[in-house]
């Protein structure tokens, strides 16, 4: 070592307190040079300007490291991964679910980026700066607080599981966890609650412009389901018959499946009946998209006309989440319902109930009742709705009562399960004839019912209002 305060161009020192680890000054950079214990490769780190005390405590700190990881390695905690190896790939493909592997595709991406500045080096030999630019990609992007956090919740558990392999090196999880840190979330935007004269307004305005999609927020009121929830519906999600009639929702959000109590909302039962008719099997919401549905793109033309006719019609602007926040709110004030059983309806947390909607319930003062319509006060709006729309309420009202009707409905809908059934071979070795469906006779069903429930002239008209509007023009009908 020289004994000036900074080593000279192109000097050069190791010892024994420090074996192993060279320091090297180089264009007025300190560096430290060493060989990895486990491949046998020249590592390199600049440290920027530096002393030569402040250098050599480096060049100690990493010669330390380097002789746990050498232990580790020797004793079998330590193991290398195969070059032929991915690691990331591995732990997506450890998933249980195609969510939970979608949610680590997308988080362990910014891992990749950190692995292919890592030059070269493997898993053993990470560091708290590849750390902080791992934390800095995240940081950056366009994204909320919370999905952020979610996706440095899924990088922690990688390097977790690199742990429990034996596969991290010398960095411990606690200088992990301490790295990555979470991100302070912004205060949680919350829609608005419409009062029953705004509800019946934004509504109006709709069916006064664009009826399907007047029946489309309405369902979204009358349920208060999410827009990707809404937008993926299937008729086979519908069930009804026995017991308490309730629908089947899965969040692409939260990524998980909840039932809807469909006995709060007789006339949001009556437009999914409707709708079930109409296309099952299928999605309920423009059903001939069957591939590459994404909801942002089959939403947007919706999305748009509630944003630009509201704006432009009421004067004040309306989101979609307006309507959900609004469903949560007179939920609250259905006789016999409390907050538990509202959040798990909508599907928030209970925190997310007591914090939001029960305390803006109280300075609200919606009077209570039996259904969300009632409460609302859009029960014969909500008629004129299914009307413009070509929907026979009537015929609607008369299947949920009939005994016989609905049987035959439910034939309708169970000739239509065995359809599916009958492509199955092992199914076909059975030939008997008692379950195979009917083709003929599931034709006739599927017109009858059509044309008791549906105004055939209406909803063409509809239909023809709906593409008139540029933002609908590339797509199909909406149902």
């Amino acid at each position: 070592m020289c004994d000036s305060a900074s080593m000279k161009h192109g000097s050069k020192a190791s010892n024994s307190t420090h074996k192993g680890v060279s320091i090297i000054e180089h264009r007025g950079q300190t560096k430290l040079r060493w060989r990895d214990p486990i491949s046998r490769k020249l590592r390199e780190k600049g440290l920027g300007v530096l002393t030569k005390a402040e250098a050599v405590v480096a060049a100690k700190l990493k010669a330390e490291a380097l002789s746990l990881q050498r232990k580790k390695f020797l004793t079998g905690e330590l193991v290398t991964e195969g070059e032929s190896q991915c690691l990331i790939t591995q732990y997506i493909n450890l998933a249980d679910s195609p969510g939970t592997r979608n949610n680590r595709t997308n988080a362990l991406c910014h891992v990749r980026t950190i692995q292919e500045g890592m030059q070269g080096r493997g898993w053993n030999e990470i560091n708290r700066s590849d750390l902080h630019r791992l934390r800095t990609l995240i940081a950056n992007l366009d994204n909320v607080a919370t999905t952020k956090n979610h996706k440095v919740t899924i990088c922690r558990s990688f390097f977790a599981w690199l742990s429990q392999r034996g596969q991290l090196g010398v960095i411990g999880m606690d200088i992990i966890g301490f790295t990555l840190q979470k991100f302070k979330a912004s205060e949680m935007k919350h829609g608005k609650h419409f009062t029953q004269a705004e509800a019946h307004e934004v509504l109006s305005m709709l069916l006064k412009t664009r009826p399907d999609a007047a029946l489309f927020y309405l369902l979204k009121l009358l349920l208060g389901l999410r827009i990707g929830e809404l937008i993926n519906i299937q008729s086979t999600d519908i069930v009804t018959g026995r017991g308490v009639p309730f629908l089947k929702v899965f969040s692409p959000k939260t990524n998980r499946s909840r039932k809807v109590n469909l006995a709060v909302s007789p006339l949001a039962q009556q437009i999914l009946l409707a709708l079930k008719a109409r296309n099952h099997p299928g999605y309920l919401f423009y059903p001939s998209i069957t591939k590459d549905r994404n909801p942002q793109t089959v939403y947007q033309p919706l999305q748009h006309h509630l944003y630009q006719t509201t704006r432009r019609k009421l004067g004040w602007q309306v989101n979609a989440k307006d309507c959900r926040t609004s469903s949560e709110a007179f939920l609250a004030c259905v006789n016999g319902w409390t907050m538990m059983q509202v959040a798990k309806q909508i599907g928030h947390s209970i925190t997310v109930c007591e914090r939001f909607y029960s305390e803006d319930l109280n300075l609200m003062e919606i009077t209570h009742g039996d259904t969300i319509e009632e409460i609302a006060g859009i029960e014969n709006l909500g008629s004129l709705i299914l009307q413009a729309n070509g929907i026979n309420q009537s015929e609607i009202e008369k299947l949920q009562q009939d005994t016989k009707r609905s049987a035959e409905f439910d034939s309708f809908i169970a000739r239509l399960k065995e359809r599916d059934l009958g492509g199955d071979k092992g199914l076909k070795s059975l030939k008997s004839e008692e379950w195979l469906y009917d083709q003929e006779q599931l034709q006739r069903w599927k017109a009858m019912f059509i044309a008791k429930i549906w105004d055939a002239e209406q909803v063409n008209r509809m239909q023809l209002l709906a593409h008139s509007h540029k933002a609908n023009r590339i797509l199909p009908d909406t149902f």
